[in-house]
C-alpha cells in the first residue's frame, strides 16, 4: 500500500505542476483513483493489461487449410487475417497450453460483409456456432471484436478449432479471458517452426486414425453376408462364395483388435487396415454382372461433406414422380462427365467433359457403338437442351434446335438409325392435378441432322427415361409419371402409370398404355 501511495503522490505532484493553479486543489487521491479506473474501463479489451487473458493472432495457427493475408495484402488493410484458400470446408485450429483450469470467455476479431456462421470446437467437440455478425465489409479495417462463448477448459494442452462448410469470414484474432488469475509471470507459449511441424504431423495422424476407424466401422457384415449368399445362388459356378466368406471371417476377427488399437490413438498399419478392407471390397466387386472395368458417371461436387447428406433435387434428381427436369435448378452446379475405372483395384476417375460455367448436366446415354453419347444440359437460352459428345471428350454439339427460347428438351436416347427419342415441353401442357402449375413433358422424335421434330405422345402427365429395349431394337420402353396431388379424397386424381410403344423403323410410333383411371 505504501508503494501504491507513493505512486499516487508522484502522479499528483506531476499533475499539479502541469495544471493551472485553480485545478491543483481539486486533485485528490480518491478522485485520481476513480479517474484511473474509469480510463482503464474505457479501453478496448485488447488494450487492457489484465493478467488473466491473452490474444492470439489468427494467422498464428497450428493447423488448417486457410489463406493468410498479412497487413497490406488482400483484405488486410487493417490487421492480418485468415480466409478461404479454395478448399472446403474451411478449418483452422490452435493448440494452446492453458495455464489454469477455468471458464474462458472467447472473443473473436473478424470482418464480414455477410453472415458466415462458424463452428467452434474444443477438442473436436462442437461447443458453439458463432461469428454470426456482419461488419459491413470483408476488409479488416471494418473488423470488430465480438464475444462468442464460454469454454470450460482444464489446465494443460487443449485444441480450439474453427470450422465452416463454406468460406470463412475474415478472421483476425482470438482472445481468451479466464475466470481466475494466471500464475504470476506467465506468458503464452507459441511453437517454434520445428514444433509447429511436429504438431501438423500429429494432426495428420489424428485425421488418419479417425478415417481408418470410420472405414472399419462402416462395414455392415450382415449385409455383406447376404450379398455373398445372393450372388452364390444367382451365379452358380461363377461366384466363389467359399473364398469370400473366408475373407469376411478374417475381417470380423481382425477388426476388433484394430479398432482397439486405433481407439488408443495408436497409428495403425495402414496396409493392415487396407488389407482387411480389400477382402470385403473384393467380395462385393466379384459380382459377375460387373464384367467391365470402365464406368461412365456424372460426378457432382458439393461443399464440404454435403455429398453424404444431400438428397432429392439438391443432388440433381427430380424430387417427385409427377415432376420433370423443369423443376430442377439450372445453375449453381459443379458437375462433370467422368470415366471411373480400375474398379477392383485402386479406382481412378478421369474427367471427360466439364461444361463452362455452372449449368447442370445429366442423362448421359451411350450410342450402340459406345463412340458417342447424349446428355442433357442448359443452352444459351437458359433452357434444357440435348447435346452430343464423342467418347473421347470431343465436342459437344447441341442437337436440339436453339430457335425455341421457351421450350425445354431433355432425357434422350439413340435409335438404331441415328435418330433420337427425347422428352420436351413442346406440347405446352400444364399438369392438371396441380391446376396447370408444372409443365408436362411428352415424347418427341428428333432427326439430329435436319432438326425435324415429331410429337409422339399427347398425354396429361410426363414421360421420362425412354430406352430401346435390350435385344429388341424395334421396341421402346418409356416410364410414365404418376401424378398424386394433395387433394381431398373425393377429388383424388391419379394418372396412368406406364406406357410402352412399338417403333417400326419408319416414322411411325404406335403407343400402348395402361387404362386411364377416372379423371
Amino acid at each position: 500500500m505504501d508503494r501504491a501511495a507513493r505512486c499516487i503522490d508522484r502522479v499528483i505532484t506531476a499533475l499539479n505542476r502541469a495544471l493551472p493553479a485553480g485545478w491543483q486543489a481539486a486533485i485528490k487521491p480518491r478522485w485520481l483513483c476513480m479517474m484511473l479506473a474509469g480510463a482503464v474501463a474505457a479501453l478496448p479489451p485488447g488494450a487492457r493489461a489484465a493478467g488473466a487473458e491473452f490474444t492470439i493472432e489468427a494467422a498464428d495457427f497450428d493447423g488448417g487449410n486457410v489463406r493468410v493475408s498479412l497487413a497490406g495484402q488482400p483484405y488486410a488493410d487493417g490487421p492480418s487475417c485468415v480466409w478461404n484458400a479454395g478448399e472446403l470446408p474451411n478449418w483452422v485450429e490452435y493448440e494452446i497450453e492453458f495455464p489454469a483450469s477455468a471458464d474462458y470467455t472467447l472473443f473473436a476479431l473478424y470482418s464480414a460483409a455477410e453472415e458466415r456462421p462458424v463452428e467452434i470446437r474444443l477438442d473436436e467437440k462442437i461447443v458453439h456456432t458463432g461469428f454470426k455478425g456482419v461488419t459491413g465489409s470483408w476488409n479488416t479495417t471494418s473488423a470488430r471484436w465480438e464475444e462468442q462463448c464460454r469454454l470450460p477448459i482444464t489446465r494443460g494442452r487443449q485444441i480450439i478449432q474453427l470450422r465452416r462448410e463454406g468460406p470463412f469470414p475474415h478472421i483476425c484474432g482470438l482472445r481468451l479471458k479466464a475466470s481466475v488469475p494466471f500464475p504470476e509471470g506467465w506468458r503464452l507459449p507459441r511453437p517454434t517452426p520445428e514444433q509447429r511441424a511436429e504438431r501438423m504431423q500429429r494432426a495428420l495422424r489424428r485425421a488418419q486414425i479417425k478415417a481408418e476407424i470410420a472405414a472399419l466401422e462402416s462395414v455392415d457384415l450382415e449385409a455383406v453376408r447376404l450379398a455373398i449368399e445372393d450372388m452364390e445362388t444367382e451365379f452358380p459356378g461363377q461366384y466363389d462364395g467359399v473364398k469370400h466368406r473366408q475373407a469376411v471371417a478374417r475381417f470380423e476377427l481382425q477388426r476388433a483388435a484394430l479398432l482397439k488399437r486405433l481407439a488408443g490413438n495408436e497409428a495403425g498399419q495402414s496396409e493392415s487396415v487396407e488389407q482387411i478392407l480389400a477382402g470385403i471390397r473384393d467380395a462385393l466387386l466379384a459380382n459377375p454382372l460387373l464384367d467391365f472395368d470402365r464406368l461412365l458417371v456424372v460426378r457432382r461436387n458439393f461443399a464440404g461433406n454435403r455429398a453424404r447428406q444431400v438428397v432429392s433435387s439438391d443432388a440433381g434428381f427430380v424430387a417427385h414422380n409427377y415432376q420433370n427436369h423443369t423443376s430442377l435448378a439450372r445453375g449453381g452446379w459443379d458437375n462433370e462427365i467422368a470415366v471411373l475405372s480400375n474398379l477392383r483395384g485402386r479406382p481412378r476417375i478421369e474427367r471427360l467433359h466439364k461444361p463452362p460455367g455452372d449449368p447442370i448436366l445429366r442423362d448421359v446415354r451411350l450410342d450402340f457403338s459406345a463412340g458417342r453419347m447424349l446428355f442433357s444440359s442448359i443452352d444459351a437460352n437458359g433452357r434444357w437442351a440435348i447435346y452430343e459428345i464423342g467418347s473421347d471428350g470431343r465436342g459437344p454439339r447441341q442437337l436440339t434446335p436453339a430457335d425455341y427460347p421457351d421450350l425445354d428438351f431433355f432425357d434422350a436416347c439413340y435409335l438404331p438409325d441415328g435418330r433420337v427419342i427425347l422428352c420436351s415441353t413442346g406440347g405446352y401442357f400444364g399438369l392438371p392435378c396441380l391446376d396447370g402449375d408444372g409443365q408436362v413433358a411428352s415424347l418427341y422424335l428428333l432427326d439430329p441432322e435436319t432438326k425435324a421434330l415429331r410429337q409422339l405422345t399427347f398425354d396429361q402427365d410426363s414421360d421420362s427415361d425412354p430406352a430401346v429395349l435390350n435385344g429388341v431394337p424395334e421396341r421402346i420402353s418409356v416410364n410414365k409419371s404418376t401424378c398424386r396431388a394433395s387433394r381431398p379424397a373425393s377429388a383424388s386424381r391419379n394418372c396412368f402409370c406406364n406406357v410402352s410403344g412399338a417403333w417400326d423403323g419408319s416414322k411411325r410410333f404406335q403407343g400402348a398404355r395402361s387404362p386411364l383411371s377416372k379423371w
